[in-house]
Formats: structure tokens, sequence, C-alpha cells
């Protein structure tokens, strides 16, 4: 098969290991690592390994964070394949996106607030990010259909 009839015809995925891996770790890697290096920087004394359990805490916290980016990953990945805009991403792709959610997300936050103060408007500004974040970083890494 010539490289033009694989372009426009491409072997169809059989092994989602490349994927879903990278998909599931790399939300939890950056939010632990943060977790990590913040209380190692401000928060633990190492001789005593004292505030272990504000780590401990800031650990599960973050870890339901991070569950919800790969939802939301996942969500954004399976609509944009739904829809063929995007195949699924692999390699480099798979791990920038995955690893950089948690953060653009963190960032989309600092810059919108969270509303003006009524509930709508907290909703509409913390779930935006998680579902937007992860949308745009997935179309941008991704490959087309």
């Amino acid at each position: 098969m010539d490289f033009q009839a694989q372009l426009l015809n491409p072997p169809l995925m059989t092994n989602f290991t490349p994927w879903i891996r990278p998909t599931l770790l790399g939300p939890f890697v950056t939010t632990w690592g943060f977790v990590t290096l913040t209380t190692l920087t401000f928060g633990v004394h190492v001789a005593t390994l004292g505030h272990y359990d504000d780590w401990l805490l800031a650990m599960l916290s973050v870890s339901m964070f991070a569950g919800l980016v790969v939802t939301s990953l996942i969500a954004s990945d399976v609509f944009l394949l739904q829809r063929k805009m995007r195949q699924l991403p692999t390699g480099i792709s798979v791990w920038m996106s995955s690893l950089l959610a948690p953060v653009g997300i963190w960032f989309a936050w600092h810059l919108l607030g969270f509303g003006d103060g009524s509930v709508p408007s907290a909703v509409f500004h913390i779930a935006a990010p998680i579902v937007l974040v992860p949308f745009t970083l997935r179309w941008l890494f991704g490959r087309a259909c």
C-alpha cells in the first residue's frame, strides 16, 4: 500500500494502550507532582516529617480533581473521534495534552475567577474550564482524521 492510500485509509487502531495509559496517568502525574513539590518546598519539616497529614489530604483532593480531568479527556477524545474531527492521540501528543490539562485548567480558573458570587455563575466558571481546556488541548495536539 502506498503512502497516499495510507493517508486516505488509515489502519484501524486495535491497541488502545498508547492512548489510554497516558490519558489515565498524565493528570495524576502533574497534580501529584505539584502537591509533592509544594509540600516539600513550603510545608514539610524533613527531620520530623511534619505536615505529612497535610500532604496526604492534598493528594486525596487533587486525585479527585485529576479524575475529573481524565474523564474530560476521554469524553473529548470520544467526541472528536465520533465526529471524525481527530484521531485518538498517541505518542508525545497524548502525553503533552494529558500533562498540560490540569495546568491549563488551573490557569483558566486564575484568569476567569469563580464568578460573581451566584451559584450558576460559580458552577459555570468552575465547570467550563474542566470541559473546554482538555477539549482544546486534544484538538491542538491531535491528528486530523
